[in-house]
């Protein structure tokens, strides 16, 4: 669960290939990493716990990001 939406998060906030986001979070193979995200994916559409739990760690991504982009 917790790997899965680490891979959805990478795949949303950075531009690393499939193949490193994989490497980061300890799973083989790339593959591993487009069915990690897919099934996050259908958690997010179909759990609304899971969901809110996950926009509220996206809300404080784009805090950190626009503030870091305020000081730069």
């Amino acid at each position: 669960m917790a790997r899965q939406a680490a891979q959805y998060l990478l795949q949303k906030y950075t531009n690393l290939p499939q193949r490193s986001r994989s490497k980061y979070c300890g799973q083989k193979d790339h593959s591993s990493c487009a069915q990690s995200v897919g099934k996050c994916m259908d958690r997010i559409a179909t759990e609304p716990d899971f969901r809110y739990k996950l926009n509220l760690i996206e809300k404080k991504f784009d805090d950190i990001i626009k503030n870091k982009r305020i000081l730069n």
